[in-house]
């Protein structure tokens, strides 16, 4: 298999963005968020009980998209 070397640049607005959320999925549970995605895929887990685990993180977590990460996506489809 070959090999290619690519370089980006990022501005120091967006790497901060991108490390903070790189933290913050850091945090969770590999095997209970792909235990959970299983069950949602194979129909185990019903909708309802999807939506019910979502309020639950929402109430304690913002919702609206980052306005970095909204000014970054906004950035990459132009």
């Amino acid at each position: 298999m070959s090999r290619a070397k690519i370089a980006i640049t990022v501005d120091e607005e967006a790497l901060t963005e991108i490390d903070r959320l790189a933290r913050e999925s850091a945090k969770l549970d590999r095997t209970e968020e792909q235990a959970f995605a299983d069950e949602v895929y194979a129909g185990e887990a019903e909708w309802p009980e999807y939506t019910a685990k979502l309020n639950e993180v929402y109430a304690t977590e913002a919702s609206a998209l980052d306005p970095v990460l909204q000014s970054i996506q906004s950035r990459s489809v132009k």
